[in-house]
């Protein structure tokens, strides 16, 4: 019973975590100054939570976090 428990909370957790929703989008150069897109190197996407404001930088050409 506690494994399906463990289970069930880790479950809901992770999926909380990996679904927010991006409310704002930069444009980054090799310094993280803002330019337009055609120039930039990076791009960050950030959201608000609570009082703090989360920024996730992504590499144009691949994506990646």
């Amino acid at each position: 019973m506690k494994t399906a428990l463990l289970i069930l909370v880790s479950f809901t957790v992770s999926a909380c975590a990996f679904s927010q929703t991006y409310s704002h989008k930069y444009y980054l150069d090799k310094d993280l100054t803002s330019v337009d897109s055609a120039s930039a190197l990076f791009i960050g996407k950030g959201t608000k939570d609570r009082y703090l404001f989360l920024l996730d930088g992504f590499d144009k050409t691949t994506g990646k976090l």
